[in-house]
Parts: structure tokens; C-alpha cells; sequence
């Protein structure tokens, strides 16, 4: 499903929408090139999800966790070279536990399903951008509400 969003704040506008759906388990795969709003999506639901203070980006760290309604994990995989790397370092023991939002998702890692993937690319303006969502696991009450906030930004 193709979505429109003509600046940064239908992006937080989004996350807030989305951060009321996720539950502990769940996983958020973001992807798309650099300055889409990744990160920017990720602070605004965390934030959405009761997580207080600064959020720095996980990109030397590789992982961030935090501490809200539910434990949150944010991933920055941008400098990983391999899924060996993923493993080696542990990075895979929140998910399916956690809530998850990982950025620059590698295919070659299995993420447990409830998973939803959100692929933000540049447009024309310099805040446009399109999105597409997709989703695996989520139980049908959860699909349609989730399709049902997306309607916002229909294109």
C-alpha cells in the first residue's frame, strides 16, 4: 500500500497514530535513504510510548533501549556489513520479546512476526515523501485499524 506525506509533521503524525497499535513483540522495520525521517519516526513514537529524555541515534551503538509503557528497543543497522554481525553482537535477543524499530533492516535476519515495514523515499519538495506499509502477523482487528489510520495519507 502506497501513502503520501507532504511534510515532517504528517511523518510525527504517523508515529503517533502507529505507536497507540504496538504491542511488546512487535517489530517496526524502517527503511529508506538517508534524511527520509526514520529516526524522526522513531523518537515521535517512543515518545508517544511514554519514553522520557534524550534519544540519540543508535548508528555507533547499534542498539538503544528504553524504558516506557513497554521495554523499546531502537536499532540502527546502517554500519553492519553482514547478518553474521547482527548475531555476533547479540542484537537479536529483543526481538519477538521487545518492541522493536529497527532501521535499515537486513534481509537476511528473520524478524518474528507481528512485523509492520514502512519504506519512506524522497518525492519532489524536500519534505515530501512517499511511503509504502507493509505488514505480516498482526490479528485482523489490528490490520484494519492500522489501515483504517492510513487512509489519512492515501495517495
Amino acid at each position: 500500500m502506497r501513502f503520501y506525506l507532504a511534510s515532517e509533521s504528517d511523518t510525527l503524525a504517523l508515529a503517533d497514530q502507529i505507536s497507540t497499535l504496538l504491542q511488546p513483540g512487535d517489530t517496526v522495520l524502517l527503511k529508506g535513504d538517508l534524511g527520509t525521517g526514520k529516526s524522526v519516526f522513531v523518537r515521535r513514537a517512543a515518545r508517544g510510548l511514554g519514553v522520557k529524555g534524550p534519544m540519540p541515534s543508535p548508528t555507533f551503538t547499534l542498539m538503544q533501549c528504553y524504558k516506557g509503557k513497554m521495554p523499546l528497543c531502537h536499532f540502527d543497522l546502517y554500519r553492519l556489513e553482514d547478518a553474521e554481525e547482527f548475531f555476533e553482537a547479540g542484537l537479536d535477543e529483543p526481538l519477538g520479546r521487545d518492541l522493536c524499530f529497527i532501521e535499515w533492516p537486513m534481509d537476511e535476519v528473520d524478524i518474528p512476526a507481528p512485523w509492520i515495514q514502512l519504506e519512506l523515499a524522497h518525492m519532489n519538495g524536500p519534505t515530501e515523501r512517499s511511503l509504502e506499509v507493509q505488514w505480516n502477523g498482526l490479528t485482523e482487528q489490528r490490520a484494519r485499524k492500522l489501515r483504517e489510520m492510513l487512509r489519512a495519507w492515501e495517495m
